[in-house]
């Protein structure tokens, strides 16, 4: 076929990222934003950590839910979410053509 690259394995291609200085500094820059972000959880996790174990049962359940709660808000916005596009006269009915071919039986079940 005319047009279309042939592509060729060859180890010529894992020498260039370990050679070329913008992957090298992608890299170099990437290690450095996750050994900053590890620190800073490390930072902030183990004091909390260590106030939670240590807390009177009362503020340890408050403690908790302090950090349970944004990802249960998280979770119950991502199903809403779903649910507005799956339901009768949701998104997927607006635009057939994008959501075609899921099993619609489950979703009319849940209603």
């Amino acid at each position: 076929m005319h047009g279309w690259p042939s592509p060729k394995l060859h180890l010529g291609n894992y020498g260039f990222l370990f050679t070329d200085p913008l992957y090298i500094s992608s890299y170099l820059y990437s290690i450095k934003v996750a050994a900053v972000s590890t620190l800073c959880c490390l930072l902030i996790g183990y004091p909390m950590a260590y106030a939670i174990s240590h807390a009177s049962p009362t503020w340890r359940t408050v403690l908790l839910m302090m950090i349970v709660l944004p990802f249960w808000t998280s979770f119950l916005l991502r199903v809403y979410a779903w649910i507005g596009l799956l339901k009768n006269n949701g998104g997927d009915q607006q635009h057939p053509d994008v959501f075609r071919d899921h099993p619609r039986a489950v979703v009319d079940a849940a209603e």
